[in-house]
Formats: C-alpha cells, sequence, structure tokens
C-alpha cells in the first residue's frame, strides 16, 4: 500500500534525526506478494539512503495471513493461536534476528532493542533555560 510506505519512510526520517547513530530496520507487514513487498522495502531503503544518508536493514516480511485476524478476534498472541502459521513462522524469524545480530550475545541485544524502544516511545520533556 502506498500510504503505508510513506508511513514507513516518515517514521525513518524522524527516527534517524533522533538517533542518527544507530541502525534502523525495517518490517513490512502484509505482504500479499512476496515480490511486490520486496520491491517496496527496497524502494524504502534507497529513498531512506539517498536522501537521509541512512543505511535500513530489513528484517523481514510478515505476510497477508488470515490467521492474524482470527488470533485478533479472539484475543489471542498469534504464536500461541497458531504458531504454524505463516505470519507466525515470519515473526519468529524477525524476533531471531532482532535478539542476536552478528557480533552481539542474544542477552545483550534484546535488553538494548527494548531499552532503546521504551526511551525512544516515552514523552519527551521540556525543559526551560
Amino acid at each position: 500500500e502506498p500510504s503505508a510506505v510513506l508511513d514507513a519512510y516518515a517514521v525513518l526520517k524522524v527516527l534517524s534525526r533522533l538517533e542518527s547513530s544507530r541502525s534502523l530496520h525495517l518490517v513490512m507487514n502484509r505482504g500479499r506478494d512476496g515480490a511486490a513487498a520486496l520491491t517496496s522495502s527496497r524502494r524504502v531503503q534507497e529513498t531512506a539512503e539517498r536522501f537521509l544518508g541512512q543505511r535500513v536493514n530489513l528484517l523481514g516480511i510478515v505476510p497477508e495471513d488470515e490467521v492474524v485476524f482470527s488470533a485478533l478476534s479472539r484475543r489471542q498472541p498469534l504464536l500461541l493461536h497458531r504458531p504454524d502459521a505463516p505470519a507466525a513462522d515470519a515473526v519468529r524469524q524477525i524476533a531471531r534476528k532482532l535478539m542476536s545480530p552478528p557480533g552481539r550475545s542474544p542477552r545483550h541485544s534484546a535488553a538494548t532493542f527494548f531499552s532503546r524502544s521504551a526511551e525512544l516511545l516515552a514523552p519527551r520533556t521540556r525543559t526551560e533555560t
């Protein structure tokens, strides 16, 4: 979806300004067609590199999967509802990449990922001088 790709780029732009020294990662969600999702992700990566000077690592593509909607309607985590579903498999693969990137221990990477995510999502307060 073009609007989702634009939204992804907008988020990458904000993150690159806040965390210019950090690696940025991309997950394509609800990919109906693997080739089209890969093309869209490459477009986002190329645009980020060209206009933001920032490399973006594609962590994976979560395919469109009706099981996701079934899990949501039952208020169950996807990985517990249908661990064998294609979307669940993609989420597990992405989690593995996040938990153990090359050169880092899985434990350190998980702590870093969650602490950095919390910092980025925390409301910022203004200090007056």
